[in-house]
């Protein structure tokens, strides 16, 4: 199960946001073919086995229609203060290993997927105690849900951290609103 938090006392989520306004960052419009974009699995939560599946299994079968999907991701160190991932490291008393922030756009959606961090094999072939949070840094917006494993976030306080019980699940959002939606998305480990 998924465990809450709150970084009401950790980040000025306010000052973050106006230090990204009109920064795009890494954007990622799909049009015709996902080959070149993602490589999701498919997880058998009764035995936790992965499958690699092509891409075009994952989205392409299902019929999900690529022109409504269109994030983006706002890297720390890159495009925003790496004070930010320190903070919230010390608060938690976690080792920063990555950490971002996403945007999904309004009128658009990521599809259910799994993230595949570039170097998590490595990280995991080293021990580590990996550990994941998600902090909604705005004030609740209507018309947006965010979904980790079998839990939906929506209207959800600005501040609120929650704690991933395996960084392998399915997650997705939906933005119906007109307004930009962002979550802070943090990995570590912890010694």
């Amino acid at each position: 199960m998924n465990q809450y938090y709150s970084s009401e006392r950790i980040i000025d989520w306010d000052k973050v946001l106006l230090e990204i306004k009109g920064i795009k960052g890494r954007t990622t419009v799909i049009e015709d073919s996902l080959d070149e974009f993602y490589n999701p699995r498919i997880i058998d939560f009764d035995q936790h086995n992965f499958e690699p599946l092509p891409p075009s299994t994952y989205w392409v079968e299902p019929g999900y229609n690529f022109k409504n999907i269109y994030f983006g991701a706002l890297e720390a160190g890159e495009h925003f203060s790496k004070d930010v991932e320190t903070k919230f490291g010390e608060h938690f008393r976690v080792i920063p290993l990555y950490s971002w922030i996403s945007i999904v756009y309004p009128g658009y959606s990521v599809p259910v997927h799994v993230d595949e961090e570039p170097n998590e094999k490595m990280w995991k072939e080293q021990g580590l105690n990996l550990v994941r949070y998600s902090t909604f840094m705005q004030d609740p917006i209507e018309h947006q849900i965010f979904i980790i494993g079998d839990d939906y976030y929506f209207n959800t306080p600005k501040h609120t951290v929650v704690k991933w019980y395996d960084l392998s699940l399915f997650h997705a959002a939906v933005n119906c609103s007109q307004r930009l939606n962002y979550l802070y998305h943090f990995i570590g480990f912890k010694e």
